[in-house]
């Protein structure tokens, strides 16, 4: 017998629309983050294995006579929910029913703290950058650089303070940092840093993006050096669906399969009448980490049928 659909429906929000590959503007097309196409696999993943109902709604910050949005509302005001993951944390929604209506669990990709009704999941940002530089420094890597999207003061510092516990070296002029929807630009930065003599350049590179891979390689490829022999290389994933990758990188990343279970446990828990940790911090793995916890669990599901 079919579920009703206040148990069984959960909405997945994302902010912006998905742009086609064929966009007339190139620059543009990759604003639909690998981040929300690993998000959407899972969901539909989840769809098909468990049977649960997942919702797609895009465009949610744009203007609120969307069709995605006023779809949502209407899951709301009927009471066809059982509740809402927000794919980033939700602005500009103060006094609307999507944050504000009652008796709806709510979790979001965020920092906690901001909105005491929406249970909050973290990455891991800063024990990402630690085990990226943990990577490099057992390779023997000394000479550090980084391609980022974003490198704030505060990240600054605690990229400094993580370099000098490992004496690695890390100057300013190393980290690079490029626009968000400019990514093609990442290829001159990599084949800048990669430039000189083999002392004076970098040995070991970290990329915090997994949309920025592609451009990465492509830089790696014009500057003529060898991964991992001249520079190893490390690069943010989001596991099941890793960045394409043609040279030998090392990817580090988040289970988004593992995430987008925690915010349906959550979910779930809150509507048994359950308490619910307001905050969960998601710890990344490499690559090779995730694969053995994967035979693991499957190991003691086979052991327990």
């Amino acid at each position: 017998m079919p579920k009703p659909p206040h148990v069984n429906n959960y909405a997945l929000v994302f902010w912006n629309e998905p742009i086609p590959s064929d966009h007339a503007m190139p620059q543009f097309a990759e604003i639909w983050s690998r981040y929300y196409v690993a998000l959407t696999n899972e969901a539909i993943r989840m769809h098909q294995e468990e049977g649960r109902r997942m919702l797609l709604f895009h465009g949610i910050d744009q203007h609120t006579d969307t069709d995605d949005h006023q779809r949502l509302l209407s899951y709301i005001r009927s009471h066809r929910l059982a509740g809402i993951i927000f794919a980033n944390f939700p602005y500009n929604l103060q006094g609307s029913p999507i944050l504000d209506a009652p008796g709806i669990p709510r979790v979001a990709f965020a920092d906690p703290g901001v909105h005491p009704q929406v249970n909050a999941i973290r990455f891991d940002s800063h024990g990402w950058m630690e085990k990226a530089l943990d990577y490099l420094a057992q390779q023997g890597r000394r000479r550090v650089a980084i391609v980022t999207l974003g490198l704030n003061p505060q990240s600054d510092a605690q990229l400094s303070k993580a370099v000098a516990a490992r004496g690695l070296e890390c100057p300013p002029y190393w980290r690079q940092v490029v626009v968000r929807n400019s990514w093609h630009v990442v290829q001159n930065c990599v084949h800048l840093l990669m430039r000189g003599a083999a002392g004076g350049r970098p040995d070991g590179l970290v990329v915090t993006d997994d949309n920025i891979v592609d451009n990465v390689q492509k830089g790696l490829i014009a500057a003529g050096v060898r991964v991992p022999e001249d520079v190893a290389v490390i690069a943010h994933a989001n596991f099941p669906w890793p960045p394409p990758t043609v040279l030998p990188i090392k990817l580090i990343g988040y289970d988004i399969r593992a995430a987008l279970r925690a915010c349906v446990d959550l979910i779930d828990r809150e509507r048994r009448g359950e308490k619910a940790p307001a905050h969960t911090v998601l710890r990344a793995v490499l690559e090779e980490e995730l694969k053995v916890a994967t035979v693991s669990t499957q190991a003691k599901t086979e052991v327990s049928a």
